[in-house]
């Protein structure tokens, strides 16, 4: 890493790609030229990744036309609506205060500390544009076991970050403040919606309103061999299904047993994947019994073994008698499927599909960063 040189580039672009960190690419134009370390070069073109081909045709205005600032290392992707850019294994302190926010004394309640190691790490960020200023809009989060440099993105699995201030599809609440000083205090251009994501999302602080992924974490991993090595693995359980709020003990329990883990080790780990939606608990709610037949088929149960009787059908409203947290957490494992790295991208378009609408009209468009905006302020 020291070898490598940062960049600040005025030029109409709409990717950058880092085959290697101590090769500093800063330029893909229309001719696929490169300018490497100040010299001019030709990019091959197996270098250009299928998703990052996707990007660049996703949008008809794609390309920046603004200084972009000094980009830190391990940018990904960047163009006028989005920002990808990875980050190696490191140390997080991560900070909670054990209440929900409107409970809490900010001059008594003690803060508990811990330093956690974090495995490599990859950041989808939109942005939006009004009046020459940068707004960060939608910012999502996964773990990796590895960098995503010189890998097929296709196959490249992506992770649920098992942290507080997340929704079940690692996408960060973004934090509240009490001023527009906390969001234009960062540099206007791409950089400082790089840092404004990061510091968003490490430096914020934790309490218990968003304690979701902490429970579906524990509902993934609990007792499954396969994730013996996690810190999850042996606390206490089973966790109900429906669950999206546990109580702090979990949590120091299992931070506290991820602070063991060294550094070194941290990227071997295995973790849970991210789920379809925001909320999953709403979901499977929302789906009722509509998949029944589907989970009886995938247990192999005869429904006609489990049918009630007419009575007991105008008793309680059911026609099958069934194990009710079965069929929750059945519903569960189709909320959570592996995820690749390139289908995150491409469900992240689809989830910020106002701020990816390149034939949006003017009024709409600055209508919609006021709406992102209002859930910060």
């Amino acid at each position: 890493m020291s070898n490598f040189n940062y960049i600040s580039s005025s030029h109409n672009y709409s990717n950058i790609k880092h085959p290697h960190y101590e090769d500093v690419i800063s330029i893909l134009d229309s001719r696929n030229g490169l300018n490497v370390n100040g010299s001019e070069t030709t990019i091959s073109k197996d270098l250009i990744n299928p998703i990052i081909k996707h990007l660049q045709t996703a949008f008809t205005k794609g390309t920046i036309h603004s200084d972009t600032g000094i980009v830190p290392p391990g940018l990904i992707h960047v163009d006028n609506k989005l920002v990808i850019f990875e980050r190696p294994p490191t140390y997080h302190n991560i900070q909670v205060i054990p209440a929900v926010v409107d409970n809490i004394d900010y001059d008594n309640s003690k803060n508990y500390i811990y330093r956690l190691p974090m495995p490599w790490t990859v950041y989808l960020v939109s942005y939006s544009v009004y009046n020459d200023v940068h707004y960060p809009n939608q910012i999502t989060m996964y773990f990796m076991s590895h960098s995503l440099q010189g890998v097929d993105f296709s196959s490249a699995q992506v992770y649920l970050p098992p942290l507080l201030n997340f929704y079940n599809n690692a996408t960060l609440c973004n934090p509240m403040f009490d001023s527009m000083d906390e969001i234009t205090r960062y540099e206007n251009n791409v950089s400082g919606i790089i840092n404004a994501a990061y510091n968003w999302i490490w430096n914020s602080g934790s309490n218990l309103d968003l304690t979701m992924n902490i429970p579906e974490c524990l509902f993934q991993i609990h007792k499954n061999p396969n994730f013996s090595t996690n810190p999850f693995y042996d606390l206490p359980g089973p966790i109900n299904p429906l669950t999206f709020y546990i109580d702090f003990s979990y949590i120091q329990n299992a931070f506290s047993n991820w602070e063991k883990i060294s550094i070194n080790d941290i990227s071997s780990i295995p973790w849970p994947n991210p789920c379809i939606s925001e909320r999953v608990h709403s979901e499977i709610q929302l789906i009722g019994t509509e998949k029944l037949l589907d989970y009886f088929d995938y247990y192999g149960i005869d429904p006609d073994d489990v049918r009630v009787s007419s009575q007991e059908q105008e008793e309680t409203g059911n026609l099958y008698n069934y194990s009710e947290t079965k069929y929750y957490k059945y519903l569960r494992k189709l909320q959570s499927p592996p995820l690749t790295f390139s289908e995150a991208v491409q469900r992240f378009i689809d989830n910020s599909h106002t701020n990816f609408d390149v034939s949006i009209s003017f009024d709409k468009a600055v209508s919609d960063v006021f709406l992102n905006l209002s859930s910060l302020i």
